[in-house]
């Protein structure tokens, strides 16, 4: 068994869409001969969202926590100095953890054989952890995108300096790295577009599900009534689409492009359901509307203000579980997502797609064209709408709630497609590059790389 050091700073028993990817692995490694040592933030520095469900999936995990800073953070931005932090803490505010972090990973290196090293990000604080090791302990790194950092097309940065700083900061660690990992096409192209010269070392390993959260629970508990139910768990934005950070207008600040965050909230899908029932009045006890999850207090006013509350129902945070049963009482399930104001493709594909896709439930994918709408596409799982467009998807509503009244409201999905992305065969794709890194076995030939000149 060799002992794979995993650093993930976002790790249950914090809940939330980050810590699947780590905590899977986690869990799934050991069957293809790595035994994980998780290096993680405290259980104080928690926050936001709890869910100690997650931990008992990991009943053997050798997990070791070091304090985070995130109530000190907490705190500077209670006293109004938080655009000071943005400033001088870089990459992210869970820099204040990265000295304790690589000093408790030297103490156990001193205890255990430590064969290769995994950090995954966000925050990315965590790579310059891995970068750290690597140095030190001199084993394999592999560092592990689920979200892209310098040419991410979200973040803001409090000036071209500092984003300039990022990419160099970036640049080391993809030259000491020996696997950089990414999580759909779009991010490998983008990835390798901007880092030429570090292009062979990218692989894509996908997000996925777990057929095991599914176990004892019935994933069709549908209501025979004749409402059409559909429903979203997970984080929304507010619908302002103002995020907390630098403001956008200020001179100083740089990013790739302008986000469009209000497309990754419910605005359009309320508007939509407003515009459904002026249209046909006679709908209204034939809709019914689920949101739980990290929705912003705005949705609940808006909802009271479009005069639409008794089909839009407004849930708080719920566990893993309880967000699939939510999911399983449904005919259908929504999934918005933030666009580029460009019109990009974008290359995000939220993880919320792949336990839809497990539950084998028609998606309505609000989404804009690329690798998200792709998927949805490829699986044959439902629906791709304009984010923007309240009329489409009022019509597209309507054309569903039809369907569930005639008894054809079904997809045909591309059951090949869907069984790619359990976390089963992730876990063992990973272990598979850990082996060729260790020289357990022969590296695949990989396809050459698209390509592209350094941005």
């Amino acid at each position: 068994m060799q002992n794979l050091l995993l650093i993930s700073y976002y790790f249950p028993p914090r809940g939330g869409s980050g810590v699947q990817r780590p905590s899977k692995f986690a869990r799934y490694l050991p069957g293809h001969g790595y035994h994980p040592i998780v290096l993680t933030c405290d259980d104080g520095s928690i926050t936001n969202t709890r869910d100690s469900s997650l931990l008992q999936e990991l009943p053997d995990a050798d997990i070791q926590r070091v304090p985070g800073r995130e109530g000190l953070v907490k705190k500077m931005s209670q006293l109004h100095l938080g655009p000071l932090t943005t400033l001088t803490l870089r990459p992210d505010a869970q820099i204040l953890w990265k000295k304790a972090a690589v000093r408790e990973a030297l103490k156990l290196a001193k205890k255990q054989r430590i064969d290769a090293i995994f950090s995954t990000v966000q925050p990315f604080a965590s790579a310059l952890v891995g970068l750290e090791l690597k140095k030190r302990l001199g084993v394999p790194w592999i560092l592990d995108y689920r979200d892209p950092w310098t040419n991410s097309t979200s973040l803001i940065w409090p000036s071209k300096w500092h984003y300039e700083q990022e990419r160099e900061m970036e640049r080391r660690c993809l030259a000491q790295a020996d696997r950089a990992l990414v999580v759909t096409p779009g991010m490998r192209d983008s990835l390798a577009k901007a880092f030429p010269e570090y292009a062979h070392k990218i692989r894509i390993i996908r997000n996925g599900f777990d057929p095991e959260d599914f176990k004892g629970i019935d994933t069709d508990q549908r209501v025979d009534d004749g409402t059409f139910r559909i429903a979203y768990a997970g984080r929304l934005y507010p619908m302002t689409g103002k995020k907390n950070r630098l403001h956008k207008s200020s001179s100083f600040t740089f990013r790739h492009c302008e986000l469009d965050y209000a497309s990754h909230s419910a605005r359009v899908l309320i508007l939509a359901v407003k515009q459904l029932l002026t249209e046909h009045p006679g709908l209204r006890g034939k809709l019914k509307i689920d949101l739980a999850g990290n929705i912003p207090p705005d949705h609940q006013a808006f909802t009271d203000q479009q005069e639409v509350g008794d089909v839009v129902h407004i849930h708080g945070m719920l566990s893993h579980r309880d967000a699939i049963r939510l999911v399983s009482r449904s005919d259908a399930v929504y999934l918005p997502m933030k666009r580029e104001v460009d019109g990009r493709r974008s290359y995000n594909a939220s993880g919320k797609i792949y336990e839809y896709l497990a539950q084998r439930k028609p998606i309505l994918a609000a989404v804009p064209e690329g690798d998200a709408a792709d998927l949805v596409r490829d699986a044959k799982a439902g629906w791709v709408v304009d984010p923007t467009d309240v009329q489409q998807l009022a019509d597209k509503l309507y054309e569903l709630v039809q369907r569930k009244q005639s008894g054809l409201l079904r997809v045909d999905s591309d059951e090949a497609v869907i069984n790619q992305f359990t976390r089963q065969k992730q876990a063992e794709e990973l272990a598979t590059e850990l082996d060729e890194l260790l020289g357990i076995r022969q590296p695949n030939p990989q396809p050459t790389p698209v390509p592209a000149t350094a941005s």
